[in-house]
């Protein structure tokens, strides 16, 4: 799928190796995400991977169109998502100075180099922490029962310093 041999691509210098496949990552992210994720089936990855001794690097772009669950009320959206990433990967112990340079680096096991691992963490990482339907983004009505009721940090936050203004005095 999205496995190579780490000593195939490294074996020629000034070489690249072109990445361009479509998967299926719905089960994984479903499960990794505990279904926050509800589908990512057309994730498209094109890129290449450049021979830069002792490293190979890893840029890629992925295109995805995501069912997510709504952070407020778990409806599920429509959530498109495009973003690339660069990674290196090595099979030696990389230096300190090798991290300024290129940031993420992987150390390769049994001479592979897996991308899918990276795209899934990727996908997680690029989604932003509030997802709302259009409904509830123009509505800024929070979800409540009969003894609970969801708020937002700021009025969490006003509500608490009220509440410690307030003291009760026992005259007597």
């Amino acid at each position: 799928m999205l496995k190579y041999n780490f000593s195939d691509l490294i074996r020629y210098e000034n070489q690249f190796t072109s990445v361009e496949q479509d998967i299926d990552l719905t089960d994984v992210l479903k499960e990794r995400t505990k279904n926050m994720i509800e589908e990512a089936k057309h994730v498209q990855v094109t890129g290449e991977l450049i021979n830069d001794q002792p490293f190979v690097i890893s840029r890629l772009h992925v295109k995805v169109d995501l069912v997510v669950l709504s952070t407020r009320s778990l409806t599920p959206i429509r959530y498109p998502l495009s973003f690339s990433f660069d990674e290196a990967y090595t099979d030696t112990k990389p230096r300190e100075e090798d991290f300024d340079l290129y940031g993420t680096i992987i150390e390769v096991e049994n001479d592979k180099v897996e991308l899918q691992k990276a795209i899934e963490d990727n996908i997680i990482l690029n989604l932003p922490t509030k997802i709302l339907t259009e409904e509830e983004k123009q509505n800024d009505e929070m979800p409540s029962g009969n003894t609970w009721q969801v708020m937002s940090e700021e009025d969490y936050f006003e509500q608490k310093e009220k509440n410690k203004n307030f003291t009760i005095c026992k005259i007597g």
